[in-house]
């Protein structure tokens, strides 16, 4: 029995070390995070790790919307090698009236014993619009080079209260040592909560908190739950055949409204008739395809489904348009 019990105690060892390894990466970059992560995570061939990836979302009213959405995140990787190197370029997508409050990066290196930090300049930021209502903040993060401990940080606001952010634990290509989601909505809003991958997220509710909701005119004083999700230790996602869309196999967390307090009539349900006229109204999707706004587009759907007799006919014809007339051109977006 002696054997079992010390191999216990080694692999309570080996967690708390692991432990204290990502917990210290929620505080400031120091000499430690640079020492030799000992996880069967990192492989021979891993690239870089994601020491920690911290996200808070909190839902409230607002003086210019219903409701809108805060949300932040905090995200820290090392780069083992130069195969990495793509990852020190970092896209942020802006869509509809979404805001970028703050944005902020560093790169770190480890000289003579001393961490060094060289950080992004705002000149180094380059926006582009994408299409109607989407727009996407590019920067590449200076100083990179193996063993780099590269940091960035972002701040946006959004009215999108119908659908969060959702959060990601796993990454592709590479591991992650501690991923955490912190989420603070409302009572007068209901969500829809799903997890989807294999490895274990753990969920904690918190104490609820009183805080003044506005809904139109009036001011209610209502609770505002605390829930918080962590993931440690999760291994990069192993893309094989046949998987034509990896990004949904991802170990996630995703939140739908399905209830309102409308202010009058109590807790109001979301029907597929208002997600699908929130998802028409968002600019970067649904009003793109209005008629008044594309009509080159209607053309083409009306020469597409001109022989149709049915509905089923009308979409077979304009699926086999989108899959003869369009290609993929990356992940991003």
């Amino acid at each position: 029995m002696r054997t079992p019990f010390l191999l216990i105690v080694f692999l309570g060892l080996f967690t708390v070390e692991l432990l204290s390894q990502t917990e210290t990466s929620e505080g400031p970059v120091t000499a430690a995070n640079f020492s030799t992560i000992e996880t069967p995570l990192i492989q021979e061939n891993t690239a870089a790790v994601v020491l920690s990836d911290l996200g808070d979302i909190k839902v409230g009213s607002t003086d210019w919307f219903w409701f809108g959405v805060k949300f932040s995140q905090k995200k820290r990787i090392r780069l083992l090698n130069k195969k990495a190197f793509n990852l020190a370029t970092v896209s942020v997508y802006l869509y509809g009236s979404d805001k970028l409050d703050s944005l902020n990066a560093s790169t770190y290196n480890l000289e003579d014993g001393r961490v060094k930090e060289v950080s992004l300049s705002k000149d180094e930021l380059y926006q582009e619009k994408l299409g109607t209502g989407v727009t996407r903040i590019r920067f590449t993060f200076p100083a990179v080079r193996e063993g780099s401990i590269i940091e960035y940080s972002i701040f946006l606001a959004s009215n999108r209260v119908s659908m969060l952010p959702d959060w990601r634990f796993q990454h592709r290509d590479i591991p992650c040592l501690y991923s955490r989601l912190r989420v603070a909505t409302p009572e007068v809003l209901r969500y829809l909560i799903t997890t989807r991958g294999i490895d274990s997220i753990r969920s904690e509710v918190g104490e609820t908190t009183n805080e003044v909701v506005k809904i139109g005119s009036d001011s209610l004083k209502k609770g505002t739950r605390h829930q918080t999700w962590t993931a440690r230790n999760i291994p990069a996602f192993s893309e094989t055949s046949f998987i034509h869309s990896p990004s949904d196999y991802l170990d996630r967390i995703e939140f739908f409204l399905v209830q309102a307090y409308d202010g009058m009539n109590g807790m109001s349900r979301m029907t597929w008739q208002s997600v699908d006229n929130d998802l028409m109204s968002i600019e970067s999707f649904g009003r793109a395809f209005l008629p008044e706004r594309n009509r080159k587009l209607r053309s083409v759907v009306e020469q597409q489904t001109v022989l149709a007799g049915s509905p089923l006919e009308s979409a077979k014809m304009l699926y086999a348009y989108v899959r003869d007339n369009f290609v993929c051109t990356g992940n991003d977006g």
